[in-house]
């Protein structure tokens, strides 16, 4: 039987002294081999924390050979095993905790993140308008506390639609970061630089500055934007219109601040564009009037205040042929608003490209429901802005409403203005042609009053011209006015164009345009425009009569056909 009082050598009888020697005497390469599959499995941390868990391990390595070693490892068996567990689980805690530690580092960059694409415009890099009103109510805070000034500069973009539609939108992202670039390099380090929508951005400057030095960087960013940015290997030339305002000079808070700088922005759009303005000098109460109606107007689109009424037009036998469908406005506080001043307002803030579109879904759906019917009309017309004629999606568009109401083609024309025909005449000619392929007609509107060009009307494949008003009441009054109005109508004649006379007002216009073979007619004499349900029931009555005024505004008298 053994003798357990004698001395035992621990290098012949430990089991863990041999294992362990076996392990860094014998192969010492395998703790190595440990070390290497930790750096493996801590790859994803920084240098330090690595070399700092490898230090670890072979410490611990170590004082557990030192213990395996010594001659007392016999008798303090357990002990041992219970340091070396000690030491050998050591660098695991500490690598649990560190990994914890990672993952929290890795959540928290991933939220900073996403705050920072929340806040910020994806294309630019710019504080995005959420970010910018946050902030600007945290400076006038600031400038409220310390009794100073802040400065609000809006900038709007002239010509960046264009050239979406003329270069395509790739290019027109990369000229924005180029005047994004130029801007920024005008602005002190401190002043803030934000997106505010669209091609509008705002320039905030909480710092000490004079008014000439406001004007010299309002000039800078002026200059810089309108020079030409090289885009597609050839040069384009943008501009800008800055409106400025001041707290607390223009403003008590953080919306009046930007509504201020806003309208004077929209004053240097009316005066010329690439300019700049000061608010004090904008507000006047034809600014705050259009202001008050330009918000209006875009909560009229949104709840559906506007209502549609319908000309008609009529042939030369005094039968009505088609009908032009015109908005109009009836606001709670303002009454009836005049399309002579809310149309301006539209096409200055954007609007008109909705309102454009609500107009000619309506008008569409109205001429479904006059031929189911059985009202004898041939056409509805629509008039198209500017804006929107050359848009990308504007042919998408039509054949959108088209499928919708199951208006057939043919029954929709579409009122063109020649200042449509100025703006980049080639996507405007294509897009039209496109229309024509579908069967849609084209008709030329106000023509004679704006930038006419008889080789263009040549060039464009359009189905009617519209002459303005200003022709046929100005023709009795001297013998050239008769001359002119004949030769307009016998040029649209010889390029197979019908004629539309607008502003027919009195029997010897209408007599004068029958005996020059106008086509067709409409105005005052004829027919005002009328609700929906009133022209219903003129085109279903068994002979279509025309409308005249009286001397009574609101009285009426029919007259006959035209033959």
């Amino acid at each position: 039987m053994r003798n357990y009082n004698q001395s035992v050598t621990p290098r012949s009888t430990s089991p863990i002294a041999r294992l362990l020697r076996t392990a860094w005497v014998r192969r010492p390469w395998r703790p190595f081999r440990a070390l290497r599959h930790l750096f493996r499995s801590v790859g994803e941390l920084d240098r330090v924390t690595a070399v700092a868990i490898s230090v670890q391990w072979v410490a611990a390595m170590f004082i557990a050979h030192t213990l395996a070693e010594s001659s007392a490892v016999g008798r303090s068996l357990p002990r041992l095993a219970l340091f070396a567990g000690a030491s050998l689980c050591g660098p695991l805690t500490c690598f649990g905790v560190v990994r914890a530690m990672h993952r929290m580092r890795s959540q928290r960059f991933q939220r900073e993140h996403l705050l920072h694409c929340v806040q910020h415009d994806e294309l630019t890099g710019l504080p995005n308008r959420a970010a910018m009103q946050q902030l600007l109510i945290e400076l006038i805070r600031k400038a409220g506390t310390a009794n100073t000034a802040l400065q609000c500069l809006y900038l709007d973009l002239d010509g960046l639609r264009h050239a979406n539609t003329l270069l395509g939108y790739r290019a027109g992202d990369e000229l924005l970061q180029q005047i994004v670039s130029r801007v920024a390099n005008c602005l002190h380090p401190t002043d803030h630089f934000s997106r505010f929508g669209g091609d509008k951005f705002v320039v905030l400057l909480h710092r000490s500055i004079s008014r000439s030095e406001l004007n010299a960087l309002a000039e800078c960013m002026v200059h810089t934007i309108s020079r030409p940015h090289a885009i597609k290997n050839r040069d384009f030339t943008t501009g800008v219109s800055i409106g400025i305002a001041s707290y607390p000079g223009n403003a008590s808070n953080a919306e009046a601040l930007i509504a201020a700088a806003e309208r004077a922005m929209y004053l240097v759009k009316r005066s010329g564009r690439d300019s700049f303005r000061h608010a004090e000098q904008s507000t006047g109460p034809d600014e705050s009037r259009s202001r008050i109606l330009a918000d209006k107007l875009q909560r009229a689109l949104l709840n559906d205040e506007l209502r549609l009424v319908y000309q008609p037009i009529y042939d030369r036998n005094g039968r009505i042929v088609a009908a032009e469908a015109l908005a109009r406005w009836h606001d709670v506080e303002h009454g009836n608003i005049s399309p002579a001043e809310f149309i301006p307002i539209a096409e200055e803030t954007g609007l008109i490209v909705p309102l454009s579109t609500w107009v000619l879904r309506r008008a569409c759906r109205q001429m479904c429901a006059w031929q189911h019917s059985g009202a004898a009309i041939r056409r509805i017309a629509v008039n198209i802005s500017v804006l929107q004629v050359s848009r990308e999606d504007f042919v998408r568009t039509i054949e959108s409403v088209l499928q919708e109401s199951a208006l057939p083609p043919d029954c929709l024309e579409l009122e063109v203005t020649e200042g449509a025909l100025a703006r980049d005449f080639a996507s405007v000619k294509a897009h039209l042609q496109e229309l024509r392929d579908l069967g849609v007609r084209i008709s030329i509107d106000d023509f004679g009053t704006g930038y006419s060009s008889f080789g263009r009307l040549r060039e464009l494949n359009a189905d009617a011209l519209k002459i303005d008003r200003v022709f046929v009441q100005g023709a009795h009054d001297t013998h050239n006015g008769v001359v002119v109005l004949q030769a307009l109508i016998e040029m649209a004649h010889t390029l197979n164009l019908s004629v539309v006379a607008e502003g027919v007002e009195t029997t010897e216009q209408m007599e004068m345009l029958r005996s020059l073979r106008c086509n067709e007619m409409q105005g005052f004499l004829l027919a005002r425009p009328l609700e929906p349900d009133q022209l219903h029931k003129l085109l279903l009555a068994p002979e279509q009569h025309a409308c005249a005024p009286a001397e009574d505004e609101m009285a009426a008298c029919l007259l006959p056909g035209f033959a």
